[in-house]
């Protein structure tokens, strides 16, 4: 299990849209690629940032998704959004306390 950390500035005036469009045509490509358990957090005290949470089976799933179709779909998508560089790191679970 590979779980990513995205951290995304949206251009102010396009967050209310950006939150619209990343729920209804990203997230679906994200499940295409193989990601599950997919959270968005829209940030109390800068509503422009974002958080996307998500697991992925394996690293080997997550790197075949950045080199597919959909995610080149996935990156069209975003590109008018973004306010920058987005931030990801993927973290491989090495405990859980159930």
């Amino acid at each position: 299990m590979s779980t990513e950390f995205s951290i995304t500035d949206i251009k102010p005036d396009l967050a209310d849209d950006f939150q619209t469009t990343f729920t209804d045509k990203a997230i679906p490509l994200l499940h295409q690629g193989g990601m599950r358990n997919i959270a968005l957090y829209r940030h109390s005290d800068t509503p422009a940032r974002f958080a996307l949470v998500g697991d992925w089976p394996s690293p080997a799933v997550r790197i075949a998704f950045t080199k597919s179709p959909l995610f080149t779909d996935f990156l069209a998508l975003l590109g008018d959004y973004a306010a920058g560089i987005p931030s990801v790191d993927d973290y491989d679970r090495v405990h859980l306390d159930r």
